[in-house]
């Protein structure tokens, strides 16, 4: 979960979201659902986990239909296309350390053959 995580902060902070795809979209709902449905976290802290990941990935396929020239040059608003704070980013991990105090378990590895990140 924390690779995941990082992967979705590095690819906004190193690459803009230049990059995003499929991949880093399943990353998203992955943690959401997986945080969210745990059991872990209060309906308050729930929705803050469902709207961060949201915006991470909104802020993704903003970028992505950028790239794509859905959104022309002029219509671009840079400031929607990655989230490079590290506050959200910190905020989700610290979220994944505290579900691991409460599941220390791993969660087994499937491989899906979807998944190239």
């Amino acid at each position: 979960m924390l690779r995941q995580a990082e992967c979705l902060r590095n690819e906004a902070m190193d690459n803009g979201n230049a990059n995003w795809d499929d991949n880093f979209a399943w990353f998203c709902d992955f943690l959401k659902d997986t945080l969210t449905q745990s059991g872990v976290f209060d309906g308050e802290k729930n929705k803050k986990l469902e709207k961060t990941l949201a915006y991470v990935k909104a802020n993704g396929e903003y970028a992505k239909a950028y790239g794509e020239g859905k959104i022309s040059d002029e219509e671009v608003d840079i400031l929607r296309l990655a989230y490079t704070e590290d506050d959200l980013y910190d905020y989700l991990e610290d979220a994944i350390a505290e579900f691991y105090l409460v599941h220390k378990t791993p969660i087994p590895y499937e491989k899906k053959e979807f998944i190239y990140r």
